[in-house]
C-alpha cells in the first residue's frame, strides 16, 4: 500500500515540456548569457580565488575557504 502512494505522487507532478522551459523574459535571457559566459571563465580560470568569485557572481552558494579546482563544472541551469 505504501509503495501505491508513493507511486501515485511521481504521477501528480507536472513534467516540464520543453516549450514551457524556453519561454523566458528577455531579463531572464539576459540573465542566462551572463550565467554561462561566467561559467566558462570561471572553468579554466588558473586562480581557485577568481573562480569562486565568479561561480558566486552567477549564484552559486559557496562556503568561506572553499577551493574549487580547475575543469569544475556547476550546474548552469540551478547553480544555486
Amino acid at each position: 500500500m505504501l509503495q501505491e502512494t508513493h507511486f501515485e505522487y511521481h504521477l501528480e507532478k507536472k513534467i516540464p515540456y520543453f516549450e514551457e522551459t524556453q519561454k523566458r523574459s528577455f531579463f531572464e535571457k539576459i540573465k542566462k548569457v551572463k550565467n554561462t559566459i561566467l561559467l566558462i571563465l570561471a572553468y579554466a580560470f588558473p586562480s581557485s580565488k577568481w573562480r569562486v568569485i565568479l561561480h558566486r557572481a552567477r549564484g552559486v552558494h559557496i562556503g568561506k575557504g572553499c577551493y574549487i579546482g580547475m575543469f569544475c563544472f556547476i550546474d548552469n541551469l540551478y547553480p544555486q
